[in-house]
């Protein structure tokens, strides 16, 4: 099968066919045998005219993290080829990499004075490097910025340019890193759990008490065990404290009627709890006369930073 010329783009194109070699008479099989294999000699030369097997490529780059100051962070291309895999260590070539780490500081332009240089190294499938922020040139609310281009690779034989990458993002503290998960930050959802035993006399039992800041009571639930409630305990009853107690479940529904084997008494809505106020279940009539312990939870959410339910 002949190879196309150059020049001859409309035969690139539109499937110029040498059947010049057939013997006899060119049949419909011919024809379509030497469509196909000129077909393959068409892709084959455009994958060549398009730059060979560096087509097959592929490139990877790591998140741009928040940095804790004074951390190691490590920034990673990952090169890959997308029929055998990672592209071998010496099929990398860095001699001609530019690497570069700025920062900016309160808005201000980004700047390499007084950085430690950032120098990548290579290894099997990837370029990266394991980079300190020390604490004596960098800040919390500092921004960095990395910048690298000139990597290539060997793919099949032919050369393929890595893009150039850029990773940038802030520098907080370990602080900043923790209450971002932390549950008593100011408005996340909080959760307390408590037991208490039934088989007590008659009066209040502090269930949770404010602590460090005032919360927000959103719900409540008392389960009870495996038994049906009895004895000279006639109800229970859950409120707050307050000179005008914030009534969670009143002793209707805290009934001795209502609670039966592993019953749920729960309530929902919103109570104001500051530092110190109590929440408390009273038990009405006396002792149960055998352990009857109730689990108890109750959902509730930081007013400021902090505050829980202890």
């Amino acid at each position: 099968m002949a190879r196309h010329e150059s020049g001859s783009l409309l035969g690139l194109l539109f499937g110029q066919l040498d059947v010049a070699a057939a013997a006899g008479a060119v049949t419909d099989t011919d024809l379509f045998g030497a469509y196909i294999k000129q077909n393959v000699t068409n892709t084959e030369w455009i994958v060549a005219a398009l730059g060979g097997a560096a087509g097959q490529l592929r490139t990877v780059q790591s998140v741009s993290a928040a940095v804790e100051e004074d951390a190691y962070q490590q920034f990673a291309i990952s090169l890959m080829d997308i029929d055998t895999g990672a592209i071998a260590l010496a099929d990398i070539d860095i001699t001609g990499i530019t690497a570069t780490i700025e920062k900016s500081t309160g808005g201000a332009a980004f700047s390499a004075v007084g950085l430690t240089p950032i120098v990548f190294g290579k290894a099997n499938g990837r370029v990266f490097i394991d980079y300190r922020f020390l604490a004596a040139e960098w800040a919390a609310g500092d921004v960095y910025k990395i910048e690298v281009s000139g990597i290539t690779a060997t793919v099949g034989g032919d050369t393929a340019y890595v893009p150039a990458m850029v990773w940038s993002n802030l520098i907080v503290e370990q602080g900043d890193i923790s209450a971002d998960t932390d549950p008593q930050v100011m408005g996340r959802a909080q959760m307390a759990a408590t037991t208490i035993d039934l088989n007590q006399a008659l009066g209040a039992y502090v269930l949770f008490t404010g602590a460090t800041q005032a919360v927000v009571l959103e719900s409540l639930v008392v389960r009870c065990p495996n038994i049906i409630g009895g004895g000279a305990l006639t109800s229970i009853a859950v409120a707050t404290d307050d000179v005008t107690p914030g009534v969670i479940i009143d002793a209707l529904s805290g009934a001795v009627a209502n609670l039966t084997a592993e019953a749920q008494l729960s309530w929902s809505g919103d109570i104001y709890i500051p530092v110190g106020t109590e929440i408390e279940l009273t038990i009405g009539g006396g002792a149960h006369g055998v352990a009857y312990v109730c689990d108890v939870v109750a959902k509730y959410r930081a007013v400021v930073s902090g505050g829980a339910l202890t």
